[in-house]
């Protein structure tokens, strides 16, 4: 395998990492949001 093309997969890795983190992230957050507004309303 070549380094540019190590290169890409790595980048193309770490950016779907990212995005599933960023949409986790979201998910939790509105659920502790969520859970919070249910308890105090």
């Amino acid at each position: 395998m070549s380094a540019a093309a190590f290169a890409t997969i790595a980048t193309f890795q770490v950016v779907l990492l990212s995005k599933t983190a960023v949409t986790f992230g979201c998910q939790i957050i509105i659920t502790v949001f969520n859970w919070d507004v249910f308890f105090h309303s």
